[in-house]
């Protein structure tokens, strides 16, 4: 006599395993995410800091080359200036592929010529 109660229970129990699994694996990637994005808005805050507190350095009356001499580099994230000449040439243009008809033909040439060969 086949026990389907315990087929079933076996089944249930196999089951809830399964999503249960799924769930906590959602779960601690949430959470990862979660510590993530805390620790990105720490180190924006702190970099924000930084970059205020070496404008303050320079209005107290250091340099640039002093403050670099002594070790501290320029804050990260720290807007550049370029220069008027220094304008970036555009890339040399790119041939244009050839138009869809064309590799269409192209490709059933060469598919006509495989067929030609047998």
């Amino acid at each position: 006599m086949t026990d389907w109660d315990g087929i079933e229970r076996r089944a249930r129990e196999q089951a809830e395993r399964v999503v249960e699994d799924r769930l906590k694996a959602v779960r601690m990637l949430t959470d990862a995410r979660r510590r993530t994005a805390e620790l990105r808005d720490q180190l924006a805050a702190a970099e924000a800091d930084d970059r205020r507190l070496w404008q303050d350095a320079l209005r107290q009356g250091w340099t640039r080359a002093e403050l670099r001499a002594s070790g501290l580099s320029e804050p990260a994230g720290k807007a550049t200036r370029r220069k008027a000449s220094a304008v970036k040439k555009s890339a040399p243009k790119r041939q244009a592929p050839p138009p869809l008809a064309e590799a269409i033909e192209t490709i059933e040439r060469g598919v006509a010529d495989v067929d030609g060969e047998r």
